[in-house]
C-alpha cells in the first residue's frame, strides 16, 4: 500500500508490505524528497509536479489530500485595511500575502518597494504578536527605529548598540543588528519573543559565519513563531547562498543543507572536497520556493510608484567624533550671540560645522554604502567637499569611479561611460555642483547624497542624472544620509526636502516652493542665535 497525506505544506509518504520496492522508487523520483528516521516515512514538498508524479504512480490519497487538491477556490484574505493607511496597494497586497502564510516567508520586492513598510503593516493588524526582534545591518537600525515610529501602531522600541547584554523591559521592538546578535542570543531568548524579523537576510548566506549561527540558535528556541526574512537580493551569485533563508522559513520543505546543495548546487569533486559554485534544476528549485517567497519588481507595479522615493537616512555619530561636533556647535552659538559680523565669516564657520558632521557620521556612512553595494546595485553618491570624495573612493576604489572639478575634460566621459558600462564599476562618486548637470548616470536607480549644499536645484539637478529619458527603472529611490542631531538635520528640513527628518516622500512631487541659498544661510544662523 502507498499512501499520500497533506501536513502543513508538505506531501506525507508512507509505503509497506509488497508496495515497499516500487514506493520506495517512486518517491526518490519525486523533488526534494526526505526521509524521517523517527516516523518511518518520507516527506516532499507539495508541488504540482510531485502530485502529477504520485497520481500516474497510482497512490492512495487520504481525504485531507484530496480537498487540499480538489479545492479550485482561491480564498480571498480578508484583513482590516484600515490600519494600513498610506500603503500603496501592491504593499498592502504583501501583508494579504504575509496573513496567508500565517505570517512565515520571504518578501522580496526589489530594492525600493517598500519592504520595512509592509512588514510594518503585518504587525499592525496583529497586535498581539509583540515583542518583536527586528535584525538587521548596524547601517539600518536608527532607520528602522524612524520607520517604527511613523508607521507602527505599537511605537515603543529599543535599538541594541552594546556587545554586553542587559534586560531589556518593557519594549513592543527590539531592534539588533547581526554582527552583536551573538553577544544577545542568551537573553533574546528568555523574552518570549512572538516574531522575529530578519532584514537584508542575504547576510546569512554563509552558514559558517557567528550571525547566522546566531539566527539558527535562536530559531531553535523560537520554533513556532512567524518569521519574516526581508531581501531585495536573496540570492547574490549562486543558489548554495539561498538554504540558510529558506530552511528558516520553509524548514520541512528545505531540511538537510547537504541534499539542497547536492540537487541544486550543480556539485562537483575537485580531488579535495566538493564545490557547490554552481545551478542546476532551477526550475525545479523555482517551484519549491515560489509558496514562501514574494517578489515584485519596479516595473511590475510602476503604475502604483512615483516618479522618485526619496528618503531620509539618519546616521550613528561616532562617540569621539560627536563630541568634538558638539564642543565645536556649542562654541560656534555663544560666539554668535556675541558677535554680529558679515555672513562671509558665519558661512566659514558653518562650513566647519558641516565638516565636523562628516566625519561624526562617517564610519555609519560608509558601512550604510557598502551594504548597498552588496545587493549588486550600482550607485551614485554625491558630496560636496573633495575631503569627503576621496574619503569615499579610497574605501571603494576597486569598485568606484569619481567626478569632481578636479576631473580633467578629456577625462569625464570616460569616467562616466565606465560607470554606465562596465559590470564591475558600481559607484559613481560625484561632486554635486560638478556632477549635477549634463551628464547621464541612468546605469544607477538610485542616489544618496552624503553631503549638501544650500541650494535646493543643485539637489533636484544631480538627482535628475539618474532619473532620465531612457532609464530602465520607472521609478528611482533617492537617499539623504544625514549625521543624526546634526546641522545636516537643519539643512535637509530647510531644504524642503521633508517636513522633518523623520518622514518619507511617496508622492514624488516637486511642487513646493524652496528658499534661497541666502535665505537657507541667514535661518541657519538665526536657529544658532537663539
Amino acid at each position: 500500500m502507498k499512501i499520500a497525506d497533506y501536513d502543513n505544506g508538505v506531501l506525507v509518504l508512507k509505503f509497506f508490505g509488497n508496495d515497499f520496492e516500487s514506493g520506495l522508487a517512486e518517491v526518490k523520483e519525486l523533488t526534494s524528497p526526505y526521509f524521517i528516521p523517527a516516523g518511518k516515512f518520507w516527506t516532499a514538498p507539495y508541488v504540482d509536479s510531485n502530485i502529477q508524479k504520485l497520481k500516474n504512480h497510482n497512490w492512495i490519497f487520504t481525504e485531507k489530500l484530496n480537498a487540499i487538491i480538489n479545492s479550485n477556490i482561491v480564498k480571498e484574505v480578508i484583513i482590516d485595511e484600515s490600519k494600513l493607511e498610506g500603503l500603496l496597494p501592491f504593499q498592502k497586497e504583501a501583508v494579504k500575502w504575509l496573513e496567508s502564510r500565517n505570517g512565515t516567508g520571504l518578501i522580496a520586492d526589489e530594492m525600493g518597494l517598500g519592504k520595512t513598510i509592509e512588514v510594518i503593516g503585518y504587525t499592525n493588524i496583529h497586535q498581539e504578536k509583540y515583542p518583536i526582534l527586528v535584525i538587521c545591518p548596524a547601517s539600518v537600525k536608527m532607520n528602522w527605529g524612524i520607520e517604527i515610529e511613523k508607521w507602527a501602531y505599537n511605537k515603543k522600541y529599543e535599538i541594541l548598540y552594546s556587545t554586553r547584554p542587559y534586560e531589556i523591559y518593557e519594549n513592543n521592538w527590539i531592534i539588533i543588528n547581526y554582527d552583536i546578535l551573538k553577544d544577545w542570543v542568551l537573553v533574546l531568548s528568555e523574552m518570549k519573543l512572538k516574531m522575529i524579523i530578519l532584514d537584508e537576510s542575504q547576510f546569512i548566506a554563509n552558514n559558517r559565519t557567528l550571525r547566522a549561527k546566531a539566527v539558527k540558535k535562536l530559531r531553535k528556541v523560537y520554533k513556532n513563531i512567524p518569521i519574516i526574512c526581508l531581501s531585495g537580493t536573496p540570492i547574490r551569485n549562486r543558489p548554495s547562498e539561498f538554504f540558510t533563508t529558506l530552511n528558516l522559513i520553509a524548514p520541512k520543505v528545505f531540511p538537510n543543507r547537504y541534499k539542497y546543495l547536492q540537487e541544486f548546487c550543480s556539485p562537483t569533486y575537485n580531488g579535495f572536497g566538493w564545490s557547490y559554485n554552481g545551478a542546476s534544476h532551477i526550475d525545479e528549485l523555482y517551484e519549491l520556493v515560489k509558496p514562501y517567497m514574494l517578489r515584485r519588481t519596479k516595473k511590475e507595479v510602476a503604475l502604483e510608484l512615483p516618479d522618485k522615493i526619496k528618503t531620509i537616512i539618519p546616521l550613528e555619530l561616532e562617540e569621539v567624533e560627536k563630541r568634538n561636533y558638539l564642543d565645536a556647535e556649542g562654541e560656534f552659538a555663544e560666539w554668535l550671540n556675541n558677535h554680529y559680523t558679515t555672513l562671509i565669516k558665519e558661512r566659514e564657520l558653518l562650513e566647519h560645522l558641516r565638516q565636523l558632521a562628516y566625519l561624526a557620521k562617517r564610519k555609519a556612512m560608509l558601512q550604510w554604502i557598502s551594504d548597498f553595494l552588496s545587493t549588486d546595485e550600482k550607485l551614485v553618491v554625491m558630496a560636496y567637499h573633495t575631503m569627503a570624495i576621496d574619503d569615499i573612493y579610497s574605501k571603494f576604489k576597486n569598485v568606484a569611479v569619481k567626478f569632481d572639478g578636479r576631473t580633467n575634460q578629456l577625462d569625464r566621459q570616460k569616467v562616466i561611460d565606465k560607470f554606465q558600462k562596465d559590470e564591475k564599476t558600481k559607484l559613481f562618486i560625484g561632486q554635486i555642483n560638478a556632477a549635477s548637470v549634463g551628464i547621464t548616470l541612468t546605469a544607477a536607480h538610485s542616489l544618496a547624497f552624503v553631503e549638501f549644499t544650500y541650494t535646493p536645484t543643485d539637489h533636484l539637478q544631480a538627482e535628475d542624472r539618474i532619473h532620465r529619458i531612457g532609464q530602465d527603472a520607472e521609478m528611482v529611490n533617492i537617499y539623504y544620509l544625514i549625521g543624526f542631531g546634526t546641522i545636516e538635520e537643519k539643512i535637509t528640513k530647510m531644504l524642503n526636502i521633508k517636513n522633518n527628518v523623520v518622514s518619507k516622500v511617496v508622492d514624488g512631487k516637486e511642487d513646493k516652493e524652496f528658499f534661497g541659498e541666502e535665505d537657507i544661510l541667514k535661518e541657519l544662523i538665526k536657529q544658532y542665535r537663539k
